[in-house]
């Protein structure tokens, strides 16, 4: 059996540091930074606000 490739993420996308850990399927966390950040095409960035939601850097809030 030929194993799976991986595509990983290996960069921040906000400050490309590569202290990064997978929180959930295509979503990283910076520990650097503190955001949180889709790896697919979408490639949003979120930071965290005091109540827990994530709020868009690009404008667009998300919960």
């Amino acid at each position: 059996m030929a194993l799976k490739e991986r595509e990983t993420v290996q960069d921040c996308p906000n400050c490309e540091s590569r202290i990064i850990g997978k929180i959930g399927v295509e979503r990283y966390y910076c520990h650097d930074c503190c955001v949180e950040f889709d790896g697919g095409e979408s490639g949003g960035i979120y930071s965290i606000d005091d109540e827990g939601n994530l709020m868009s850097l690009e404008g667009d809030e998300q919960s």
